[in-house]
Formats: C-alpha cells, structure tokens, sequence
C-alpha cells in the first residue's frame, strides 16, 4: 500500500514532492509488522523447516522464500542506515523488488502442493 500511495499519490507542492499524508503511519506500520514478522520467521525455521528440510520436499520453493526475505530485512535495515544517495535508491529497488516477489514465493510454496506423495508425518531419521 505504502508503494502504491509513494509511486502514484505523492503531488508536487511548492518545496517540492509532497507525501501522501497516509505513508508515515503505513511506514510505522510497516515497521512493527516486519519486526513481528522476524520473530515468526525464525520460530517457522527453528520448527517447520528444521522438521521437513529433511523429506526432500519443497525445498526449491522454501529456499527461495528464505533467501528473499533474508534480501528483504538486510535491504530493510540497509535503509536505516545508509546515507550516500545512490546506495539507498539501490537499497530501496531491492527492498520493493523483493517486497513484491516475496509474495509470489510465499504463495507458491504455502498453497501449491508440488508433484510426488504427501508426507503425512515428521520425516525419520536418516
């Protein structure tokens, strides 16, 4: 939402680019968001992957899920604190790029099956 109203509703005033008025409460937003989102993500690694890495399944399509958001909260801290202006517009194409397509993969893996037998139970050891 916050790309949409910063690509397509920003006007230009007087001093310049003016904001949407909603994009810093969607920013703060998006910010505690992405910080709740870290946590849960590591608890989805320490519980779901760690059980099912092993059954051979899916990885393809799990490991690009974890290395785009692992791209998206290095680009994401990345815009804190970089201050030379053509590496935080570099940082920022990443960090919406990777914003986007992450969904893509999030959904892909989440809802689409993938050919083969379904694993019914934690995988044994081996």
């Amino acid at each position: 939402m916050w790309l949409l109203l910063d690509e397509f509703f920003a006007k230009r005033g007087e001093f310049g680019i003016t904001p949407h008025p909603m994009e810093a409460p969607l920013l703060l937003l998006h910010g505690v968001v992405a910080i709740i989102s870290m946590y849960l993500f590591g608890w989805i690694t320490a519980r779901h992957v760690l059980r099912w890495w092993p059954a051979r399944r899916r990885r393809l399509s799990g490991g690009a899920l974890a290395a785009f958001l692992a791209v998206l909260a290095a680009s994401g801290f990345a815009l804190f604190f970089l201050i030379d202006d053509a590496s935080l517009h570099i940082a920022t194409l990443i960090h919406d790029a990777c914003g986007l397509a992450v969904a893509v993969f999030a959904i892909q893996h989440w809802f689409f099956k993938g050919r083969g037998r379904a694993v019914d139970s934690a995988p044994r050891g081996g």
